[in-house]
């Protein structure tokens, strides 16, 4: 009986405290909210943060949140956000996906929190329209990209990964370093040429976006296990390829 309650009890805890990360991070969602219709800047941004804005990317919290108020000309009035899906990992980040609601619109999200010293702040901010809001009709085709990521990395050729899976003028983000374009994406991940090097990949959540714009939320397992987000874009050829990689 004893050990019975203590299960329930364990439970109980540890749903609260989803619960509880869920309501914190809802909360500085509309903190942030009416930071931005009011023109104010929002102390949430961490300082290295990044900002992928329409395809586009911006490094530092000043320049992020800048550009973000300027880009207040295209978003009349946030009402509210809709959370689509939390992803923790470990303790001290977050993926959250949701959709702003605003008069003129509804705008796709994805923020990677991290704390630091207490504070969730956002380390990367991803921001477009949106336009269709689908659960991803386009999954079986996004997950063979994903395959095809595996299969040149795993083979330890990761120039011919970059080549392939993303696009030209692709953005890495990690640890808050920007890397863009293919070549400094390459010299990136060199350490795949490891030989023991392996790595699997396991999508948690999609959002079709835009006709060409779709996010994935993930899970990888490599030498330890970890989140990452891609935005996948369809190119003039017809083929999808990543124009922003992120990982925790």
């Amino acid at each position: 009986m004893k050990n019975y309650l203590l299960l329930i009890s364990l439970f109980l805890g540890f749903g609260f405290t989803q619960l509880h990360a869920q309501q914190d991070f809802q909360s500085l969602h509309q903190v942030w909210i009416k930071d931005f219709n009011d023109g104010k800047y929002s102390p949430q941004f961490w300082e290295k943060a990044s900002l992928f804005l329409e395809g586009k990317v911006f490094q530092g919290k000043e320049d992020s949140y800048g550009k973000l108020l300027v880009y207040r000309s295209k978003i009349k009035n946030i009402q509210s956000y809709e959370q689509l899906a939390l992803v923790p990992h470990r303790q001290n980040n977050y993926f959250d996906m949701g959709i702003y609601k605003a008069q003129n619109g509804n705008f796709a999200s994805i923020v990677g929190w991290k704390r630091i010293s207490g504070k969730w702040m956002r380390e990367i901010q991803i921001l477009y329209p949106l336009e269709t809001g689908a659960e991803a009709p386009l999954t079986e085709m996004i997950n063979s990209y994903a395959e095809a990521w595996m299969k040149y990395s795993n083979a330890h050729d990761h120039a011919q990964l970059i080549e392939v899976v993303y696009s030209p003028e692709a953005v890495y983000v990690n640890g808050g370093r920007v890397d863009v374009g293919r070549k400094e994406i390459i010299d990136r991940y060199a350490y795949m040429s490891n030989p023991n090097w392996y790595i699997q990949l396991f999508p948690v959540k999609q959002l079709e976006v835009q006709d060409d714009i779709l996010f994935e939320i993930g899970r990888y397992e490599s030498t330890g296990t970890g989140h990452y987000v891609i935005v996948w874009e369809k190119q003039e050829s017809g083929q999808w390829q990543a124009c922003l990689d992120f990982n925790f």
